[in-house]
């Protein structure tokens, strides 16, 4: 009886501890990405943002970059919990 309450709290503490390196790590792909696609982009050529919106390109850049984020850190995780 006394170890069912320590087990919740270990458990309590080991999903904490999860859910915040997710997202740490979480963050910083992102920002790497980020960092590389915008570099990117600004190498492009000029003929290539005259027949494309700035808006549009950052806006899909932005989308994009946070469905990986989502991918990485929610989708595998829920993945590797299921076959686990």
């Amino acid at each position: 009886m006394l170890a069912l309450p320590l087990l919740a709290v270990v458990i309590a503490v080991a999903g904490f501890v999860q859910g915040y390196l997710l997202g740490v790590i979480g963050e910083r792909i992102v920002a790497t990405l980020r960092q590389q696609l915008y570099a990117r982009l600004v190498t492009l050529s000029l003929e290539f943002h005259t027949r494309r919106r700035v808006g549009e390109l950052i806006s899909r850049l932005s989308s994009d970059v946070t469905q990986v984020r989502t991918l990485l850190t929610q989708t595998i995780t829920s993945l590797l919990s299921s076959v686990v």
